[in-house]
């Protein structure tokens, strides 16, 4: 990993920027993009990091009211978001992405979000990651790959801190240049 070059690059089929959230917190100095990758300025700015259960649409737009430049979505595993279709609530003026299999909602966004709004994803399959990151890139800035909860849920399907023991893996799913 050439961490000199200061940019976070996304996997070429992806029209978003794909973050890592551990690089992403301890590396925060400006992008210089290339005119092959994507990039994001995070020098100055107030970053709402992603947390489990708070990481909601309301908190969100809070935070982003009170200040926040960016905010992260909490953790949504990507077998469940590639299976949603979106759909528009006008009563409160959000996109609303909805399961297919049991009808739950597993994100919300409002426009208030755009161009600040990147999704946290709990996946240990390449394939998965770009199909759930696909279901919703209208409506996010880019993607951080969860690989620091330690948590039973995240790491007995290889999510989370598990990745870290699979370097093959986290490799597959994003490239840093």
């Amino acid at each position: 990993m050439n961490f000199n070059s200061r940019v976070y690059k996304s996997i070429s089929s992806l029209p978003f920027k794909l973050f890592n959230k551990k690089i992403l917190l301890s590396y925060m100095e400006q992008s210089q993009p290339n005119d092959n990758s994507l990039a994001i300025t995070v020098t100055n700015k107030l970053i709402l990091a992603p947390m489990v259960r708070i990481g909601t649409t309301p908190f969100r737009l809070l935070c982003l009211k009170y200040g926040a430049d960016i905010v992260f979505t909490e953790e949504i595993i990507a077998k469940k978001l590639m299976n949603c279709i979106k759909v528009y609530n006008k009563d409160l003026n959000v996109n609303e992405y909805i399961s297919i299999k049991d009808s739950s909602m597993v994100l919300r966004v409002h426009p208030e979000e755009k161009g600040k709004l990147i999704l946290q994803i709990g996946a240990s399959d390449p394939d998965d990651a770009v199909k759930a990151a696909l279901v919703v890139k209208d409506d996010i800035t880019g993607v951080d790959l969860n690989m620091g909860c330690p948590k039973h849920f995240s790491t007995h399907g290889n999510m989370g801190s598990a990745l870290l023991n699979r370097p093959d893996l986290t490799k597959e799913v994003f490239k840093i240049q």
